[in-house]
């Protein structure tokens, strides 16, 4: 509030209360036995500085409100009891308030004030001076007589509003009859006139929460319902604690509170602030994992052995409540250490922010779907939509430390990147919410088979997130994939979405990001590099010489071992324990030391995040200082590289380290494997990638939460976000949130292998499926009539429902150029495919806004299915053998009559059939996104073609055997005209120009 003086106020503000003791009167009459009191509040003399907490909120909002007339009042504290009941009666004040039970009361001496009647019986006081009030306590009050306050006593079903509203008439009373309780608040008119409009809401619920068990008694929507034939409770906000009374009882009775459906509120609260009066009411399983609790409530409890006879407990239930809230104050001894060093911290600020003369203060952080609106509003959204970075470019992003307070993640669970970007320490989170672990909703994004432009997919992904944190409410986190720099310089773009339904700052995800994709190149290199120089140095030097390089001697002899080669020796068959090599024998440190690749047999190469077709084929080792020793090899581009799908899969970070070590690069003369363990190189690998298996946070355009992570695509590896992503994202949102992650290109692809490899490994069980279609891409694979292109959706919209045995949601992406009947067709099609809903979305031009109809179906998609028992199910069981995998996956998903094998491959099929470990691994078809097939130009859904495979590829540390199909390159190529003709930054400005 701001200063007393400025408000005209005089030097001494004081609050006086007395219940029972001041004003009391008792009186007996023909209808029973009374009691009234009240409370008066005044502005003291000077000498006066008594303060009561009790009122501190009214005073507060007073304060803040502007200023009242400044006069001295009488003590403005009384009662009297009167024919069975009694009503509030004080002198020239501006505020009093009486309890009563019985029927009429009187009121005597009030300047200008009005009464609020609460629920019940009772009698209402005749409004003028002096004189005894006629009541009925059968009939819930007559008001006397008087038309004024007939209409004020009917309407006073607020208590914020009756207690501030000021008659010009006179005074009227407020009890109850019947035998119930009663309170009644009146306030002077000079007080509400001075009470600006705009803050009068605050006001009412101010003056309503500052009474006793008032502050238990409402708080949700306006309105109330009556429980037991007794009080009505009026509710002020949105999440409502009701409160029910018995329709008799003592003043000093404990209220019962009717907890239905108040756990669910309260479950939703970020913060939850605890001030009911009941001890231990508010349990640990109300309460939203990571939820920061201030225990206001102060509650004496029997407890023997203590000297006193009882110890003081809170309102929440301390013992349940800390296994699952973030932060809580204990009571006692936590409000208020917490206030101080609240007061601390804003003295700090205030001086940092004004004194020091930096910046203006910080604003207020609204709720998300606050921010939400705000985001929309600041951007004007034109027709025809702008460039995509335009677009980005329109909105100033929230600082990330606010998104990350909205997903729920702490202070010390992010490190941040700059402004718009922060790491996420999934290890933390995980300490964190997995005792409490209630996940939410799992909702994979696919497509159809798209044209070579795509068909919106990362859009709708965003765009339905979007709809359903911003505009509906829900809480949401996305997981996408980091968009590689190969297409974004090619020919697709991006991927951060388009339109206002994107990721932002745009340029910044599809331009290095937090450079997980360069640490995944790095490690990739480091694997070759150490791979080729093993070799070499085997080559050049004898087998002692081997052994005094890899294990030197010290100073007194000893040849202690390094961890990787102590590793070893157990995999080559030394059980005994050894800490010295120089224990070993000839043989054994020959076989510690010599890997003996079989250079033929070597299956890694390097990576680059770049399209460059020339290096699909390179020849190495031709410098003179090599020896000639000369290898063809080759390049793929990052997200194709086994550390990448490792990356993605990997659970933490002993999972990580784990599946580095587990990965094949060769065999040895032996055909013996030889993995990283082997090299030596598995720490290393983990050092390089220890920041980049944190998911990296930012947000959708309209302030959603994203969790951007790892890169893989589709038709050539697995498609999909990372396990850690998805984890983390799950714990965030709790139960009755959304996940929405996106599976790359179609459900032949991305699909997939969301269900077969990434769902299998990790078990994260999808609840629902959104497949994504346009009129354009249909056409297309109709030859232009849009009918029988429909065959292709409605071809995935059959695997999901019967393969996989998920709800499929179908959201079909409209463009300016589809018409209305083009769009009944495609939804009629889609539903007759068994789809559970098909929608039309608009979201690239309307944002959210435009995604609201397919959030609300995939919501109930995902709410029936939670309801029932799961039915989800992978295509094929682990322990079928390889063969007949791959086959089930061609002629179930890629409707192939038969399945053919390169020499290669068929002599690679055998081999991996024959190590039990990769018979058992999952399979992950690289092929093309354009056909079902493996010839790009057959569209639709082509039935009874033959399924080619050239080359098999076992990815040990990822867990799955890569199936090369068809002509599909590990590395793209540029085209003639690639999208870097149109990037550019403007020197003056700093911002990137012509990134899509």
């Amino acid at each position: 509030p701001r200063p007393i003086d400025a408000l005209g106020w005089r030097q001494g503000v004081a609050t006086q209360q007395q219940e029972d003791e001041d004003g009391q009167a008792r009186d007996d009459s023909a209808g029973g036995r009374g009691r009234g009191s009240g409370v008066g509040v005044r502005l003291a003399p000077r000498s006066s500085r008594r303060r009561e907490l009790e009122l501190a909120v009214e005073l507060a909002v007073e304060l803040a409100c502007g200023g009242v007339d400044r006069r001295e009042g009488n003590r403005g504290v009384g009662a009297e009891g009167g024919g069975g009941g009694g009503g509030g009666a004080g002198g020239d004040v501006l505020r009093a308030a009486g309890a009563g039970s019985g029927g009429g009361g009187r009121a005597s001496r009030l300047a200008d004030v009005r009464a609020e009647q609460e629920e019940g019986g009772g009698g209402g006081g005749v409004p003028q001076r002096g004189r005894d009030a006629a009541g009925d306590g059968e009939r819930g009050g007559d008001p006397g007589g008087d038309p004024v306050a007939e209409r004020e006593q009917r309407g006073a079903r607020d208590p914020g509003a009756a207690a501030f509203a000021g008659s010009r008439r006179r005074g009227a009373g407020a009890a109850r009859g019947g035998g119930g309780q009663g309170r009644g608040r009146v306030l002077g008119a000079e007080l509400w006139e001075h009470v600006p409009s705009r803050r009068r809401a605050a006001a009412r619920a101010a003056v309503h929460a500052c009474r006793d068990r008032a502050a238990a008694a409402a708080v949700g929507r306006r309105g109330g319902r009556e429980a037991g034939g007794g009080r009505r409770s009026v509710e002020h906000r949105r999440d409502a604690v009701r409160r029910a009374a018995p329709a008799a009882g003592r003043d000093g009775d404990d209220l019962p509170l009717a907890d239905a459906g108040l756990a669910a509120h309260v479950r939703e609260a970020d913060i939850v602030v605890a001030a009911v009066g009941r001890p231990r009411f508010v349990r640990g399983d109300w309460l939203k994992p990571g939820a920061v609790v201030v225990d206001v409530g102060i509650n004496a409890v029997e407890d023997a052995t203590k000297k006193r006879g009882y110890r003081l407990v809170g309102d929440v239930d301390f013992d349940s409540a800390r296994l699952v809230a973030s932060k809580i104050t204990p009571v006692p001894g936590g409000v208020g250490p917490m206030t101080i060093a609240m007061l601390v911290r804003n003295t700090l600020d205030l001086a940092r922010y004004h004194v020091l003369d930096k910046e203006a203060p910080p604003k207020v952080v609204s709720p998300a779907r606050s921010r939400a609106t705000y985001r929309m509003e600041a951007v004007a959204r034109e027709d025809p939509v702008p460039p995509d970075i335009v677009v980005s470019q329109s909105v100033e992003p929230l600082p990330v430390e606010r998104v990350a307070a909205s997903a729920g993640l702490l202070e010390d669970e992010i490190e941040l990147y700059g402004k718009h970007k922060a790491k996420v320490d999934a290890a933390a989170v995980a300490a964190r919410l997995a005792p409490s672990r209630r996940p939410g909703s799992l909702v994979v994004v696919t497509g159809i088979n798209p044209t070579k432009f795509g068909e919106g997919k990362s859009t709708t992904t965003i765009g339905v997130s979007q709809a359903l944190g911003a505009v509906l409410g829900k809480r949401v986190v996305t997981t996408v994939r980091q968009p590689s720099q190969g297409p974004m310089f090619g020919i697709k773009g991006g991927a951060a979405g388009g339109g206002y339904s994107q990721v932002i700052p745009m340029e910044e995800m599809n331009s290095h990001l937090t450079g997980d994709i360069h640490a995944v190149v790095a490690a990739n290199n480091l694997v070759a590099a150490a791979l080729e120089a093993r070799v070499f140095h085997e080559r050049t030097q004898k087998d002692e010489a081997l052994f005094n390089r890899l294990c030197p001697a010290r100073k007194d002899g000893a040849r202690p071992l390094a961890a990787p080669l102590a590793a070893r020796l157990k995999r080559i068959g030394v059980t005994r324990p050894v800490t010295d090599a120089a224990e070993l024998d000839a043989a054994e440190r020959k076989a510690l030391v010599r890997l003996d690749v079989d250079v033929e047999t070597v299956a890694w190469k390097r990576v680059l995040d770049t399209c460059d077709r020339f290096l699909r084929k390179v020849e190495i080792g031709r410098n003179p200082t090599e020896k000639g020793q000369t290898r063809e090899t080759g390049f793929d581009i990052a997200v194709a590289s086994e550390i990448m799908a490792v990356l993605a899969l990997a659970t933490d970070a002993a999972d990580l380290r784990a599946r580095l070590g587990a990965m094949l690069v060769a065999k040895s003369a032996s055909g013996a494997d030889v993995t990283c363990d082997d090299l030596g190189v598995t720490g290393a690998l983990t050092v390089l990638l220890k920041d980049a298996l944190m998911p990296t946070l930012m947000q959708t355009l309209e302030g959603t939460p994203v969790l951007v992570h790892c890169g893989p695509f589709a038709n050539i590896a697995h498609g999909n976000s990372s396990v850690v992503a998805d984890r983390v994202a799950l714990d965030l949102v709790g139960p009755d949130g959304f996940v929405v992650t996106e599976a790359g290109f179609g459900t032949d692809i991305g699909g997939e292998k969301n269900f077969d490899i990434k769902a299998r490994l990790a078990d994260l069980a999808p609840t629902c499926v959104v497949v994504v279609a346009t009129v354009r891409a249909l056409k297309s694979h109709g030859a232009g009539a849009l009918d029988a292109g429909c065959v292709n959706v409605a071809h995935h919209v059959r695997c999901v429902v019967d393969k996989f045995r998920l709800p499929c949601v179908v959201a079909v992406n409209r463009f300016a150029t589809d018409t209305d009947d083009e769009i009944a067709l495609v939804r009629r099609r889609c539903l007759e495919a068994g789809a559970t809903a098909a929608v039309e979305a608009t979201h690239f031009a309307r944002g959210g806004a435009g995604a609201v109809d397919l959030a609300r179906a995939l919501v109930d998609a995902c709410a029936a299915y939670r309801r029932a028992p799961p039915t989800f199910r992978h295509l094929y069981p682990l322990d079928a053998p390889l063969r007949d995998k791959i086959a089930t996956v061609c002629t179930e998903i890629y409707l192939a009559a038969r399945v053919e094998y390169s020499q290669l491959a068929a002599a690679q099929l055998d081999a991996c059939e024959r190590d039990d470990r990769l018979n058992r691994l999952p399979i992950c078809v690289a092929k093309t996104q354009y056909s079902l097939s493996t010839d790009p130009e057959a569209k639709g859904a082509p039935a009874g073609h033959t399924f080619y495979v050239r080359e098999l590829k076992p990815s040990l540390g990822a867990g799955f055997v890569v199936v090369l199909a068809g002509d599909i390159m590990t590395i793209p190529g540029l085209p003639t005209r690639p999208n870097y003709y149109d990037i550019d930054l403007d020197t003056t400005t700093g911002k990137v120009l012509g990134l899509s």
